[in-house]
């Protein structure tokens, strides 16, 4: 079995990751999925978040993503997010406690809300990021 695969992260405005990994977490529209070497086939829709990621020479770059598609070949992994941007490492642990809080609002039921919640955190965690 491999002990690698192909991850390629791309958006709009730049391809933003192309490369060998050891595994990636990526958030989808029903949470993280972990994904190794050899995964099952998968098409997926993205949710706001971080992707994390494992190089092969063991750097851990973070990415904050939103909108999108997944797709998980044998060794393959495509990433079409409809905004990117790597993450600074303070950002993405800020972005994700309030991703996590507008999420628990989705699960009581506030839907309208959420999506705005959602688009609040993420703008909150880019900001910090572009002034750190």
């Amino acid at each position: 079995m491999k002990d690698r695969f192909h991850l390629s992260v791309v958006s709009p405005d730049a391809s933003l990751f192309e490369g060998e990994v050891r595994w990636a977490r990526i958030p989808t529209s029903a949470g993280l999925i972990g994904i190794l070497p050899g995964h099952a086939p998968l098409l997926g829709l993205l949710g706001p978040g971080l992707l994390t990621l494992e190089t092969t020479a063991g750097q851990e770059p973070r990415f904050l993503i939103r909108d999108g598609f997944l797709e998980v070949l044998r060794d393959r992994v495509t990433v079409l997010a409809g905004h990117a941007e790597l993450a600074t490492p303070g950002a993405g642990s800020d972005a994700q406690a309030l991703l996590d809080a507008a999420r628990t609002r989705e699960a009581r039921g506030d839907h309208a809300i959420n999506r705005r919640l959602e688009e609040q955190a993420f703008q909150r965690a880019r900001l910090k990021h572009l002034h750190s």
